[in-house]
């Protein structure tokens, strides 16, 4: 195969599966909705399995083209009414998504569809019966051959038009419609030098309707294409009989034109840029953005270097203009690796349809933040851990309907998936409205397998539900396809700590359960405060720092367990002697001459002590070294201008290490 029909096949691949991804949520939403389907989302769905389907009849993918066209036929159905939007017609589209996901891999691995042949046979039959109004097919259904593609890339072909009486009055309602085409002579098809006089190039070349809208009307051969195009409400019936006044001047050899659509200046909306995109290969922006960090690090050495000085003018504004240069192109490059976060979230609509109605429950799911912009290493390590939290939730924390009519909650079980920016981090959170965690249950179970010694009352509530994310560890009272293997919380969190980030979890008996996903909002750069201890240098992400301050001795309260705490603006807060927990010689060990940094991480706080605060500073994250292992309370470590190295603090890690070191 040669390079050039690779990348079209890439290509196809990649736009099928965006496809999939937007179809999945919009079926599950107006599942959600009940009643009557809205037309424009139906019409929606229905061109992206035209797409879908029109693409691989291109490139000879039968199978693909065969339950995509019939997909496209069941829509039709649906939106002209003919068969009710139900659970049915939702089940077999979403099948048909899994079919069109599972043929796609088989395509990237073989470059053919070819293995798929009798999953499309039996795909094509089940929306065969459900089409027939059979909400049950047989899934042992005989491979059927797909259906070909009307047409593909190309314009449709000329098609029969008819003459089409003139109605007096505009009847209304769907049997008006109707009644504007009936008794409607047949007439013998054109030929291609009438393609002009044709009724639907004449509403095209007018403005009455896009593309897409005639494409689907000629898609249909048992109805006229104004009939067609006014039951679908892309026109009405008297814009139709215009037309037919133009077709036949035309046909007698008059030179006519569609009148302009007339649109009231309300109706008009203002004129928006279209987004145009570019696919890039990842590796590209990797290797960008690792430039990017070289080029921070190059400034840095220039602006902040030694030798350099205030008293050279010229240096000092060149040195300005790179450090604004240098921050747009940060800006610029870290932009290109974000993406919002909504495809992820809408997927799990469809996980949280199946997995109530495999369970019996009746369970809602309620998403805010989607908006919301995450880098693209970020979006791929949450995918698998909200999958197994949002299973989780349902099989473990909602209770059945009976049990919770019982507990005076609402019938519908509650989950909601939120995402938000804070404090220079992403936060997903997942909470259910179900059970709760029930400590003694899990310390039983901690016992049993020997990962808490003794009866477990030194730990705090936190600490015991954060065993349910040891390997194996399940609670559960017998296994089922769902959960009970003690596989699933415990990839949740080697997911999210490989991308630095951490979890968290509260839970209250009776009334419910929220974990909380924290990551970095960024992997590669960010604003830190350089402090110094000794002869060592830290940074402090610069989110993280509440205030600097100078306190005494006397402002400075040792307790009963040895933890020395401050006293600041009223409060008291534990202070942290950074050289005593990496084992560093101070310039002094006396609160007098050193500096208190007080940070934060949600509604925890700490006093960092150091030596001397040096300044602000642009950083590049760089990994430690794999022969350090795990060094307490780092997030990495970046070079300074100078190449010496310094260690970035995460604060967050720091808080929880000192509250393991305390106990």
């Amino acid at each position: 195969m040669d390079n050039e029909t690779q990348e079209i096949i890439d290509y196809f691949l990649t736009e099928s599966r965006e496809s999939v991804a937007e179809v999945e949520p919009l079926l599950i939403e107006l599942e959600a909705e009940g009643g009557q389907p809205d037309k424009a989302t139906i019409d929606t769905i229905f061109r992206l399995f035209h797409s879908m389907k029109g693409s691989a009849g291109f490139l000879e993918f039968g199978h693909v083209e065969g339950v995509t066209h019939h997909a496209e036929t069941l829509l039709d159905l649906v939106r002209t009414g003919q068969l009710a939007f139900c659970a049915s017609v939702v089940d077999v589209l979403c099948r048909a998504l899994d079919f069109t996901n599972e043929a796609l891999d088989s395509i990237e691995a073989t470059q053919s569809d070819q293995e798929m042949a009798d999953n499309a046979g039996q795909m094509i039959e089940r929306m065969k019966a459900v089409a027939a109004g059979d909400s049950a097919p047989t899934a042992s259904a005989p491979a059927a051959a797909p259906a070909p593609s009307p047409f593909t890339f190309e314009a449709p072909p000329p098609e029969p038009e008819v003459a089409e009486p003139e109605v007096a009055e505009e009847p209304a309602g769907e049997s008006g419609m109707v009644a504007v085409f009936a008794d409607i002579p047949k007439e013998a098809p054109e030929s291609q030098a009438d393609f002009a006089s044709r009724l639907g190039q004449i509403l095209l070349d007018g403005g009455y309707v896009d593309q897409s809208q005639l494409d689907s009307a000629l898609q249909d051969k048992r109805l006229p294409v104004g009939q067609k195009l006014v039951q679908s409400g892309a026109i009405d019936s008297a814009t139709v009989r215009t037309a037919l006044d133009v077709q036949e001047q035309r046909r007698q050899g008059k030179t006519v034109n569609m009148p302009a659509p007339k649109k009231a200046a309300a109706d008009v909306p203002p004129k928006r840029r279209r987004a145009e995109y570019l696919r890039v290969d990842v590796r590209k922006l990797d290797t960008l953005m690792d430039l990017i960090g070289e080029l921070i690090i190059a400034e840095t050495a220039v602006t902040h270097g030694p030798g350099t000085t205030d008293e050279l003018e010229g240096q000092s504004k060149a040195a300005v203009q790179l450090n604004r240069v240098t921050r747009g192109l940060q800006d610029v490059a870290m932009s290109l690796r974000m993406v919002p976060i909504s495809p992820t979230f809408k997927k799990m609509k469809r996980l949280v349809r199946d997995l109530s109605k495999r369970q019996g429950k009746s369970v809602s799911l309620d998403i805010s933040g989607e908006e919301t912009e995450v880098d693209k290493s970020v979006v791929e390590a949450i995918s698998d851990p909200l999958v197994h939290l949002i299973r989780n939730s349902i099989d473990h924390g909602i209770e059945s309907e009976d049990d919770r009519v019982a507990k005076g909650k609402p019938r519908e079980g509650h989950v909601t998936l939120t995402a938000r920016q804070q404090a220079g981090e992403i936060r997903i959170i997942v909470q259910d409205d179900g059970k709760g965690l029930c400590r003694d249950k899990i310390l039983q179970k901690a016992q049993e397998r020997g990962i808490v010694r003794g009866d477990g009352a030194d730990l705090t509530d936190t600490e015991v539900f954060r065993l349910i994310f040891e390997a194996g560890f399940s609670t559960a009272a017998s296994v089922t396809d769902i959960s009970g293997r003690g596989v699933g919380m415990d990839v949740v969190k080697q997911n999210i700590e490989s991308v630095k980030g951490r979890v968290d979890i509260a839970s209250t008996l009776g009334v419910g359960t929220t974990i909380t996903l924290r990551i970095p909002l960024t992997l590669a750069i960010i604003e830190g405060m350089l402090v110094r201890v000794g002869d060592t240098r830290f940074t402090i992400p610069m989110l993280s720092i509440l205030e600097t301050v100078v306190v005494r001795d006397k402002d400075v309260t040792r307790l009963t367990n040895g933890q020395e705490v401050a006293r600041i603006r009223g409060q008291l807060l534990p202070v942290f002697r950074v050289h005593q927990f990496y084992e560093i010689e101070p310039d002094s060990s006396s609160i007098d001459e050193g500096l208190l940094v007080v940070v934060e991480d949600g509604k925890d706080r700490l006093c960092l002590l150091v030596d001397e605060l040096i300044g602000q500073r642009q950083t590049v994250i760089k990994a430690l070294s794999g022969y350090l292992g795990n060094v307490r309370g780092l997030a990495g470590c970046t070079v300074l201008g100078d190449g010496s190295i310094s260690l970035i603090i995460d604060v967050a890690k720091l808080i929880q290490d000192t509250r393991v070191a305390a106990a």
